[in-house]
Parts: structure tokens; C-alpha cells; sequence
């Protein structure tokens, strides 16, 4: 079957059987021109059947990774846009790692350290890349903008 009539057939079932889903931008904000969440899916299912031949060339140390699966009901973008992996080093040293999926990244195999309490280097490579930045994260950035306001306003024995 060509692509096309995969895709036709694909939307058609979707269209049939598909409950209503809440919309992606409720968990985080996205450019939605670049975001196609169907791709994702595809894209993560690729990299999970056989995660050794997708990563080994360019990161010979992921070669026996392995998955970190999402929790139940998670709503991290690290979730959403890639996978999380963790390999043990030679000297027994557990790391984590970003594998992201999205746009450009996908097809140049780019992974991201993440630190083990942090996945700060992660959530910044989507923000600057891919323009995804998580909710909790924009509703923090609107409070301390309020908070810096009123402190700009407050006279200053108040200060």
C-alpha cells in the first residue's frame, strides 16, 4: 500500500473509533505547526523495536540501554516528545539519558544527558529546539512575573 492510502485509511479508522481525546496543548505549549503527535508515536515505537540499532553508532556508549518507562498517567513533556533510557557504564555507574523525537533531531540520533535528580537539559533542548515548553513550567514564569511586578511597586520601606 502507498503512504498515502495508509494515512487516508489511518484517519478514516481514527475518525470511526477514536474517543474524543483532550487536546496536547492542555499538558504543554507547543508550536503546533511542528508538532505532530501521530509522528511521535510512530517514531517511538521505532526506536523501542530495536533501541541498540538506532543509537549505537552515534553513541556507542547506549549500546545495552534500556527504557525508562513512563509512570502511569505522566504529563512530562520528556515523555511526550522522546524516551527516557538509562545504560550502566563499564565502572558500574547508572546514567540517564534523553532521547529526543522530534523534527530534526529524530533523524540526526540526538540524545541528552540527564542528571540524576534533573531532567533540566532535557525540558531546555525542547524549549530551545522545538519551541515545547510544559505547562507547570509556563504557569511559573507568569507567577514570578507577577510577583516582580508588585515588588517593582512596592514603595520602598516595603522593600
Amino acid at each position: 500500500m502507498h503512504l498515502k492510502s495508509l494515512k487516508r485509511a489511518n484517519a478514516a479508522q481514527l475518525n470511526k473509533s477514536t474517543p474524543y481525546r483532550k487536546p496536547m496543548e492542555s499538558i504543554f505549549e507547543v508550536d503546533l505547526q511542528r508538532f505532530d503527535e501521530d509522528e511521535t508515536i510512530r517514531r517511538r515505537e521505532f526506536f523501542l523495536a530495536d533501541t541498540n540499532l538506532y543509537v549505537y553508532r552515534r553513541n556507542p556508549e547506549l549500546q545495552e540501554c534500556e527504557e525508562i518507562p513512563a509512570q502511569k498517567g505522566s504529563k512530562s513533556v520528556l515523555d511526550i516528545c522522546g524516551v527516557r533510557v538509562k545504560t550502566t557504564l563499564r565502572n558500574g555507574k547508572n546514567e540517564k539519558y534523553f532521547v529526543c523525537l522530534q523534527g530534526k533531531c529524530f533523524q540526526k540520533r540526538e540524545v541528552i544527558k540527564l542528571t540524576n535528580t534533573s531532567t533540566s537539559n532535557g525540558s531546555r533542548h525542547l524549549k530551545e529546539h522545538h519551541n515545547v515548553l510544559s505547562a507547570k513550567t509556563k504557569a511559573h514564569q507568569r507567577n514570578v512575573a507577577t510577583l516582580n511586578k508588585f515588588i517593582e511597586g512596592a514603595n520602598e520601606t516595603f522593600q
